[in-house]
């Protein structure tokens, strides 16, 4: 009884669906099991832009970049800033450099030099808090204000034109101030403009999330709404509305509006608010079956308090950083495309933490983001100019699916894989590729003779073929590409050809 090989139809993915990175479940036609620095474009997998460090190094380094941000004034001039070691820093777009910096503590501004800032603006006002002294205020210029008449708080938000503040410590932790419209120096708990929010959830108020007419109240296990105008009566008059008494979020960094809805990390999961009271999770679920499960899980759940979140306006993600289980450092994270719905992961060198981020805009009107490290440097991402991340490289990787999974029982072979690779961005040499086995849901293991490096000299739309010669009940590949020494790409299709073995018995006439 000879054992015999038999094609399996060839599996043509041509138009890519996302990521379901779940291998204990099916996994349906035209996903990959991972998608690491490449997220959705349309239906192709594209290779994430890189970064660029803005200016020189802050404070001769060692020092957390404590914020990072863009605003207008009234009159339209624009700020982008930072704050470093209590220097608060402009940077100049057009020479790529940072400002000498004002001392904070020079123009009478009392304020921590290590502390995470928040910050919000106010009629083009920047109003910061950083949970130690009192908040204060810039107006663009030369004026410097410090809101004494304000509580010390980690958190600030602006709501009906006026500054909520948050965050306080010890027993008023479950409490929330406000000033006077359009006011900041005026109001708060001397003019009993305060709210104890305590009334089901007596744990501290961890977020405050603000849309056109109503506030999102954030504990760790809990989410309530607020509607209603902000006069003198708002504790007794405003609308009260439950939208979540089992969870809500650990911290105040990783929450993003975008079209009146906000997207926040729960211990459990990433979730939305639609329209900021309709509560859906983005993907897990009760049932532990959904596409990030093993990714969440590979995630530090006493770290995300510390998570930070920035919207790119350019591609319509949502970026999120979060520590890897056992980390601090925020290097890893998460992409989520509002277009698509598909998911990615962002990895980046484990030398980064990214602590302080924001969206920005160039002198000529592009969306960008900047990130801040612990370690006195900014970074610019989201110009697609930028191929790799300030010259190191980052590993961008998709894992197709596990083919065979409705065969389980019978041994496959992974024959052929073709790719359909449209290079973007070749270095000198040429842009170089990697492909290897992906098998019985593990990352390969097995001999480097079966992982093989590809090149193309010129960019453009290509086709690569690869013989392959692995076996497993589930069979599959990696594709896998340095940004620094490979360029950029996007990968259009794959046609992955498959055997399986099976005993056929002799015939006797």
């Amino acid at each position: 009884m000879p054992l015999v090989e038999r094609a399996l139809q060839p599996v043509s993915e041509s138009t890519w669906l996302g990521m379901h990175a779940n291998k204990n479940v099916a996994t349906p036609l035209a996903t990959v099991s991972l998608a690491q620095n490449f997220y959705l474009d349309g239906s192709k997998w594209r290779m994430r832009p890189g970064i660029l460090q803005a200016g020189a190094q802050l404070r001769g380094g060692g020092n957390d970049i404590q914020a990072v941000g863009h605003f207008q004034e009234l009159d339209g001039t624009a700020h982008t800033f930072c704050i470093c070691e209590g220097y608060l820093f402009e940077y100049n777009w057009g020479t790529d450099s940072w400002g000498s910096g004002t001392l904070l503590s020079g123009v009478s501004i009392t304020t921590s030099t290590t502390a995470k800032l928040d910050w919000a603006v106010s009629r083009g006002r920047l109003i910061v808090t950083d949970g130690v002294n009192d908040p204060w205020m810039w107006d663009g210029a030369s004026t410097y204000t410090t809101l004494t008449a304000a509580p010390v708080s980690t958190g600030v938000r602006v709501y009906y034109d006026k500054i909520f503040f948050f965050g306080l410590a010890g027993t008023d932790a479950v409490v929330f101030e406000w000033s006077d419209e359009g006011d900041p120096t005026a109001g708060y708990s001397g003019a009993n403009q305060d709210w104890q929010f305590a009334q089901t959830d007596t744990g501290a108020i961890t977020n405050l999330v603000a849309l056109n007419e109503h506030m999102n109240v954030f504990k760790e296990d809990s989410i309530a709404d607020l509607r209603g105008a902000v006069e003198d009566t708002f504790q007794t008059d405003a609308v009260r509305e439950g939208i979540s008494e089992t969870e809500g979020t650990p911290g105040q960094w990783n929450a993003i509006v975008v079209n009146g809805d906000v997207y926040y990390l729960s211990v459990n999961g990433p979730r939305v608010l639609r329209g900021g009271v309709r509560l859906q999770e983005l993907d897990i679920d009760q049932n532990g079956d959904g596409t990030l499960v093993p990714i969440w899980d590979a995630f530090e759940k006493t770290e995300l308090q510390n998570a930070v979140a920035v919207y790119d306006k350019q591609r319509k993600h949502i970026l999120w950083f979060i520590a890897q289980a056992g980390e601090v450092t925020r290097y890893t994270g998460l992409l989520y495309s509002l277009e698509s719905g598909a998911w990615s992961t962002l990895k980046f060198a484990s030398s980064y933490n990214f602590i302080s981020i924001a969206p920005v805009e160039d002198t000529d009107g592009n969306e960008l983001s900047m990130f801040g490290d612990d370690d006195g440097n900014v970074y610019i991402y989201g110009d697609a100019a930028n191929t790799d991340d300030n010259a190191l490289g980052f590993v961008a990787r998709l894992r197709s699916r596990q083919y065979g999974q409705s065969l389980a029982l019978a041994e496959k072979r992974l024959s052929q894989l073709d790719l359909v690779i449209n290079i973007l961005a070749a270095p000198t040499g040429g842009f170089r590729g990697l492909t290897r086995p992906y098998i019985n849901g593990e990352e390969w293991a097995g001999p480097d003779s079966l992982e093989k490096y590809f090149g193309f000299d010129t960019i453009g739309r290509k086709r690569y073929r690869r013989g392959f010669n692995a076996t497993g009940q589930t069979v599959g590949w990696d594709f896998e590409v340095n940004a620094l020494t490979g360029g950029q790409c996007e990968v259009h299709a794959s046609l992955t050809q498959i055997t399986t073995s099976s005993i056929e018995r002799s015939r006797r006439g």
